[in-house]
C-alpha cells in the first residue's frame, strides 16, 4: 500500500496527541477517515454514552441511503488499497492566525514539506538556513520517518475500521442532488453497539455528507458535535458541543482523489482545568504526479533548486 493513502488522518492525529508541534513529514488521506481521526485523537478514555435504543423502521429512500454510503466506503477502501502514486503540491496551513506555505514531495520513503512563505511573505536569509538544516536533518537520518511510519500505520489501521463502522453508526436521508454529487444528512443510530471507545464517538455527532453519483467518492463531509464528548465520565475532561469539522476531497487527476480541505473548530477542557482548542484550516492545491523512485535526498535537492530558481535575478 502506498504511504500516501493515508495522510490526512496520520497528521491530524500526530498534531491533536501533541507528538509534535508540527511535522515535517506526514501522510495525507484521500477518504473520510481524516475527518474521524480529529476526533478519535481526541479520546484517550472512555466516554459517555447514551442507552441503546431500537433502530426506527427505515422507508426505501432510507435504504437506498445507507447503501450508497455502503458503497461510498468500499470505494474509499479500494482506492486506499491500490493507490501508489506519488505527488507533489502545494498545502496551506493556517494555525493561530499564522498561514504557512509549503512545497510538498512524496516518496514511497515519506514526504519532504519544504515551507515557502508565512504570512505571504517569503523566508528570509536567517530563515532559509534553518530551513536548509531542518530538512537536510530529515534526509541524513531518515530512521526517524521509518519509526514514525511504523506509528502513521497503526493508526491507519484504526480509522480504517472506523470508516468500515459508518453504514451502521449513523442514519442517512437523501437531501437530493447537488450537481454530479448527490447529498445526504446523517444522525447517530441508537441502535448502533460500539465495539470500543474510540467508535463511541458517533453517538455524539451529526452532519452531512457529499457522494460523487459515479464513482462513489467521498467529496464532501461535515461533522457537528451535538452533545458534549466526555473523557472518563466527564472526571477527565470533555470537548464541548457545537464543535465542527470539515473535509473536502477531488479528483486532482487521472482518477486519483486527494483531500483539497480540512477545517477544524473545537474547544473543551481536559484534566486540570487545561483548554483544549483546535482551530486549524489547511487546503491543498497544484498537485503533479512525480516518480516514485525519487529518494528523500532527491526530493529534497528538488524542492531546494526550485526555492533558488525563484530568489535568483533572472527567476531561471
Amino acid at each position: 500500500m502506498n504511504e500516501g493513502s493515508h495522510f490526512g488522518q496520520a497528521r491530524v492525529c500526530e498534531l491533536l496527541r501533541g507528538k509534535a508541534h508540527r511535522v515535517t513529514f506526514h501522510l495525507r488521506n484521500p477518504s473520510v477517515c481524516a475527518a474521524m481521526a480529529v476526533l478519535l485523537a481526541l479520546l484517550p478514555h472512555s466516554l459517555s454514552v447514551p442507552p441503546l435504543a431500537a433502530r426506527p423502521p427505515q422507508t426505501q429512500d432510507q435504504q437506498a441511503a445507507q447503501q450508497l454510503v455502503r458503497d461510498m466506503v468500499q470505494s474509499e477502501l479500494e482506492a486506499q488499497n491500490d493507490d501508489h502514486t506519488n505527488w507533489r503540491y502545494h498545502e496551506v496551513q493556517v494555525v493561530h492566525g499564522v498561514s504557512r506555505l509549503l512545497d510538498v514531495y512524496q516518496t514511497k520513503y515519506g514526504e519532504i514539506q519544504r515551507v515557502l512563505e508565512i504570512d505571504g511573505k517569503p523566508l528570509a536569509p536567517t530563515q532559509l538556513r534553518t530551513e536548509d538544516a531542518r530538512i537536510q536533518k530529515i534526509v541524513d537520518h531518515p530512521g526517524s520517518m521509518r519509526s514514525a511510519g511504523k506509528e502513521r500505520q497503526q493508526d491507519a489501521n484504526e480509522e480504517q475500521k472506523l470508516l468500515k463502522m459508518l453504514p451502521d453508526a449513523f442514519l442517512y436521508h437523501s437531501e437530493g442532488q447537488e450537481g454530479t454529487s448527490i447529498k445526504l444528512s446523517f444522525v447517530p443510530d441508537p441502535s448502533f453497539r460500539a465495539s470500543d471507545h474510540e467508535s463511541e464517538v458517533f453517538h455524539h455527532m451529526e452532519g452531512s455528507l457529499l457522494v460523487d453519483a459515479r464513482s462513489k467518492r467521498l467529496v464532501e463531509i461535515s461533522g457537528r458535535l451535538i452533545s458534549p464528548v466526555k473523557f472518563g465520565y466527564g472526571l477527565l475532561g470533555h470537548l464541548d458541543a457545537g464543535g465542527t469539522f470539515h473535509v473536502e476531497e477531488r479528483d486532482v487527476g487521472g482518477g486519483h482523489w486527494e483531500m483539497v480541505a480540512l477545517h477544524v473548530d473545537m474547544n473543551g477542557k481536559a484534566l486540570f482545568f487545561k483548554t483544549i482548542a483546535v482551530h486549524e484550516d489547511e487546503t491543498y492545491s497544484d498537485f503533479h504526479e512525480v516518480s516514485g523512485d525519487a529518494t528523500l535526498a532527491e526530493a529534497a535537492q528538488q524542492l531546494k533548486r526550485d526555492v533558488d530558481a525563484l530568489a535568483s535575478p533572472s527567476g531561471t
